[in-house]
C-alpha cells in the first residue's frame, strides 16, 4: 500500500477482508489442532491397544486440504508470498507498484480460474455421489469450505491489485 491514505471504500473493503481472512485462518488452525488430536489418538490406539481410529487417513486428507485453503486468504492479504526483489530493490515506489499490480492481476485471474474449477469439481463429486472408502464421507463436503476459502482468496488478491493501482495513481 502507498504511503498516502487510501480511499475510504478501499479501507472498508480491506477491513472486511481482514476480518474474514483472520477467521478463516483461525478455523484452519482449529482444523489442524483437531487433526493432530485424531492422529495422536490413532497412533496411541494402534500402538498400545491394537486399534486405530477408523478412517484416520481419510479424515486427515480432507482436513489438511481444507486447512491449507483456509490459510491462503490471510497469506495473500498480508502479501506474505515469496517475493524476489533483487531486481527491484532500487526501483521507485511507482515502478514496484506497477509490477505488483501486474502480478496481482495475473494472480487474480489464476485464482478466479481455480475457484471456477473447484466449484465444477465439487459439483461433479456431488452428482456422482463419490465418497471416501472407509467412512463414506461425501467428497463434495470438502469442496464447500475450499471453494468458499478460494473465493475469499480471490477477493483478497483483487484487493491487493486495487491497492497497487491506488499506489500507482498516487505516485506519478
Amino acid at each position: 500500500m502507498s504511503t498516502t491514505e487510501s480511499p475510504s471504500y478501499l479501507q472498508q473493503y480491506g477491513a472486511i477482508l481482514n476480518w474474514l481472512s483472520v477467521r478463516f485462518a483461525l478455523l484452519g488452525g482449529l482444523v489442524i489442532a483437531i487433526l493432530a488430536t485424531v492422529t495422536v489418538t490413532s497412533v496411541i490406539g494402534r500402538t498400545f491397544f491394537n486399534s486405530a481410529i477408523l478412517g484416520d487417513f481419510e479424515i486427515t486428507e480432507i482436513g489438511l486440504a481444507v486447512a491449507i485453503f483456509f490459510f491462503l486468504p490471510y497469506c495473500q492479504l498480508q502479501r506474505e508470498h515469496i517475493v524476489i526483489d533483487f531486481f527491484t530493490m532500487r526501483a521507485s515506489t511507482r515502478t514496484k507498484a506497477i509490477l505488483d499490480a501486474f502480478g496481482h492481476l495475473v494472480f487474480s485471474l489464476l485464482v478466479a480460474l481455480l475457484v471456477w474449477r473447484l466449484f465444477i469439481g465439487g459439483l461433479d463429486k456431488y452428482e456422482y455421489n463419490e465418497s471416501s472408502m472407509l467412512l463414506e464421507i461425501k467428497a463434495w463436503w470438502g469442496y464447500v469450505p475450499v471453494v468458499l476459502s478460494t473465493a475469499l482468496f480471490f477477493l483478497t488478491s483483487v484487493y491487493n491489485l486495487l491497492c497497487d493501482l491506488h499506489t500507482v495513481a498516487e505516485n506519478k
